[in-house]
């Protein structure tokens, strides 16, 4: 999943979200990183190799969870632990 102008529309809430309710509904959960790109900012990743290049002046953000969120439901604040970004 990837999320764009992350710091300036402030979107890391929702870009962990997402990666929470992806977890939550996937059985087995799969292996899964939220990647979230600023503005003026490239993300290129070469999949021959699993490099990644960043490229522009913004930053980028790759979340990663080791486990999934222990609270994930409609208008209830979200528990998640297990995140490293």
């Amino acid at each position: 999943m990837s999320s764009f102008s992350i710091v300036v529309r402030n979107r890391m809430g929702r870009t962990l979200v997402f990666e929470a309710r992806v977890l939550k509904e996937t059985t087995p959960p799969p292996v899964y990183r939220g990647i979230g790109v600023d503005e003026e900012t490239a993300f290129i990743l070469d999949v021959s190799t699993g490099m990644a290049t960043a490229v522009g002046v913004g930053t980028i953000y790759v979340c990663n969870s080791t486990l999934p969120a222990e609270v994930c439901e409609p208008n209830t604040p979200i528990t998640f632990r297990g995140l490293s970004y």
